[in-house]
């Protein structure tokens, strides 16, 4: 069986996330809930882009990450470059 669209498998990995490609060719995700004071000044944001799949799914999960660190303090900050 050929591998899913890569789009279709991250839209289904993060369904808090609507995924789309622009008609320039880049990658985007729009955070579908509200981000509140605290998430915004840890650094999360509504919207990542990036080059490919690989690097949009990235950028999800990094964003996924600083928004579980507001919940959980205690949790450390990831590596990533991928914002």
């Amino acid at each position: 069986m050929p591998p899913a669209d890569p789009l279709t498998a991250i839209a289904g990995e993060h369904p808090q996330w609507s995924i789309w490609v622009s008609s320039t060719g880049r990658y985007w995700a729009s955070f579908t809930g509200a981000l509140n004071a605290a998430e915004l000044a840890a650094g999360c944001v509504p919207f990542v882009q990036a080059d490919d799949p690989a690097a949009l799914a990235a950028s999800i999960r990094d964003q996924e990450t600083c928004r579980d660190r507001v919940l959980q303090p205690g949790r450390p900050a990831p590596d990533s470059t991928h914002r």
